[in-house]
């Protein structure tokens, strides 16, 4: 790997604002390719503010982070301490037929799997870990 960045949002660490925009610059300055930094920023923002907000659990309410660039690739791993949860096994919604009749919500998990298709979930001895990578 040419270059890795950490970071633990949520309780006890950064905000997602600031460690977003720590990702970004980093991947910039590492010379990856705009639509790469787009795909891991919205796939970072959507998958964190998830496990956020709808993580169950007594674990404290954070997320850490890693993020890996590679010449053919950038992986971004999450890891949280929550109950099991496989995002990838709830169905996605259907598609909208009109802005006018949409459901509110539902799409981020839709979004990053149309930038990143390979994302895979592993459940760990103390949470969850999504593995998400994105072709340079």
């Amino acid at each position: 790997m040419e270059g890795t960045l950490r970071g633990t949002i949520g309780f006890g660490g950064s905000t997602l604002a600031d460690d977003s925009a720590r990702v970004r610059a980093e991947l910039s300055r590492q010379g990856v390719e705009a639509p790469v930094v787009h795909a891991v920023d919205l796939a970072l923002e959507e998958l964190v503010t998830n496990a956020l907000r709808h993580g169950r659990g007594p674990a404290a309410r954070r997320v850490h982070w890693h993020v890996a660039v590679g010449r053919a690739s950038v992986v971004l791993t999450l890891e949280d301490e929550f109950e099991e949860f496989d995002p990838l096994g709830r169905p996605l919604p259907p598609p909208m037929s009109t802005l006018e009749t949409a459901a509110l919500g539902g799409r981020g998990l839709a979004m990053v799997r149309a930038l990143a298709p390979d994302l895979r979930h592993e459940r760990t001895p103390s949470g969850n870990r999504l593995i998400l990578t994105v072709p340079r």
